[in-house]
């Protein structure tokens, strides 16, 4: 079964870790840096930003991320 749940704050290791895999890094760093989207995420997790950030479980193990946010708060989104 696969389960959506709130990313933990002490779970940030987690992403960072799938973010410096060559797949992952090539989609999501590509004109950023680990650092700005590691402190993005952090900020989202802490409440600081309008993105929720919700971590994916397949049968209870962590496997992945996901994210979303309402496109009317931020018209440059």
């Amino acid at each position: 079964m696969v389960e959506l749940r709130p990313l933990a704050p002490d779970e940030l290791g987690l992403v960072e870790r799938w973010l410096t895999a060559p797949h992952v890094a090539r989609r999501f760093l590509a004109g950023s840096s680990l650092t700005a989207e590691v402190e993005d995420i952090r900020k989202a997790v802490n409440g600081e930003d309008d993105v929720h950030v919700l971590l994916v479980l397949h049968e209870g193990a962590p496997v992945g991320w996901c994210q979303w946010y309402r496109c009317d708060v931020d018209r440059e989104w």
